[in-house]
């Protein structure tokens, strides 16, 4: 592990990590859940103008564009529990070098150091540039 933080720092990090990923999971779980409640029917049925039916589109969008938030940050926990267990924890996946102390307790999940981070996003906005 190439990280200045102590041992007990990266354990009180794991178990935030595990309540955090607990409580999406229990969030992404009860939304799920209610979609097949009766309500939701209800209110397709009331929609009677194509105002309406937009209004409902947008609110399902967001709905789900927030659950794809929810399951993508799942998934960056889940592969930061695992980069500690497997002892790789705050080392940079670009450069390899470790990742600042105070950007991991900040951002847990980060698994690039400041500057490859940086090179990260620009790289991507020059992509998404040239479309």
């Amino acid at each position: 592990m190439n990280t200045s933080l102590t041992p007990e720092q990266i354990h009180h990090i794991r178990l935030a990590l595990l309540a955090r990923r607990k409580a999406l999971l229990d969030e992404v779980t009860e939304e799920l859940a209610s979609l097949d409640h009766p309500r939701y029917a209800d209110v397709a049925q009331e929609v009677h103008d194509r105002g309406d039916e937009a209004v409902a589109d947008v609110l399902s969008e967001i709905n789900l564009g927030v659950k794809d938030l929810h399951i993508n940050e799942i998934i960056e926990i889940e592969a930061t529990i695992d980069r500690i267990e497997r002892r790789e924890f705050g080392t940079c996946v670009a450069c390899g070098d470790a990742i600042e102390s105070q950007r991991l307790l900040a951002f847990p999940t980060a698994k690039r150091c400041l500057e490859c981070q940086r090179r990260y996003e620009a790289s991507r906005q020059q992509k998404i540039a040239k479309l």
